[in-house]
C-alpha cells in the first residue's frame, strides 16, 4: 500500500469505483452491439432485406452511445490518471499496474474482457460487411442477366465507395 493520506485513497478508491462501473457499462454496450450485429446478420442470411434498415438503425445506435461512453470514460480514466500520479493520457493498463489491490486485477478484467468482446464485434461486422458485397455482387450480376444496366453506387468524388464501419472501439496499443 501506499503513503498516502486516507482521505487521498479513498478518493482514488471512489474514483476507480466509478470508473469500474463505466467499464461494466461499456462492457454491456459491446455486447448489445455483437447482439445487434447478430441480428443484421441473420437478417442478411435470411434475405430479409426489408428489414436491414431497422437493424443498421439500431447498430449505429448502439455505436452512438458506445461513443457517448467513451467520452465519459477518456474523463474518468484522466481523474484517476491525476490520482495515481501518471499522466493524464494513460492507458488502462497504466491503470492497472499502479492501481492498489483489488482495482489492478478489476481493471485488468475488464480490459481483457473488453478485448475479448470487441474482437468478436469486429468479426461479426467483416463478415456482415462480405456478406452485403457478396448480395450487392449477386444483385448486380442478376440484373446483367436480365437485360439491365449493371447497378453501380458511386461516392462523392466519383469513387466507388467501401462498406465500412467506423475505427475500432478500444486502443490495443496500451
Amino acid at each position: 500500500m501506499t503513503d498516502r493520506p486516507a482521505n487521498e485513497s479513498s478518493a482514488s478508491t471512489a474514483r476507480l469505483a466509478d470508473l469500474s462501473r463505466l467499464l461494466w457499462d461499456q462492457r454491456s454496450l459491446v455486447e448489445m452491439l455483437e447482439f445487434r450485429l447478430e441480428v443484421q446478420q441473420l437478417l442478411t442470411i435470411a434475405g430479409k432485406v426489408d428489414r436491414l434498415p431497422l437493424a443498421v438503425d439500431d447498430v449505429e445506435a448502439v455505436l452512438d452511445r458506445i461513443r457517448m461512453s467513451e467520452d465519459v470514460r477518456l474523463g474518468v480514466v484522466a481523474e484517476c490518471s491525476v490520482e495515481l500520479g501518471l499522466a493524464v493520457g494513460a492507458s488502462l493498463r497504466e491503470l492497472a499496474a499502479v492501481a492498489p489491490d483489488p482495482w489492478g486485477h478489476i481493471l485488468q478484467d475488464h480490459q481483457t474482457a473488453l478485448l475479448r468482446l470487441v474482437a468478436a464485434s469486429e468479426e461479426l461486422a467483416t463478415s456482415n460487411r462480405q456478406l452485403a458485397a457478396k448480395g450487392i455482387g449477386e444483385a448486380r450480376n442478376a440484373l446483367s442477366h436480365l437485360g439491365g444496366a449493371p447497378v453501380t453506387a458511386y461516392g462523392r468524388h466519383g469513387d466507388r465507395p467501401a462498406l465500412a464501419l467506423p475505427p475500432t472501439l478500444v486502443d490495443r496499443t496500451a
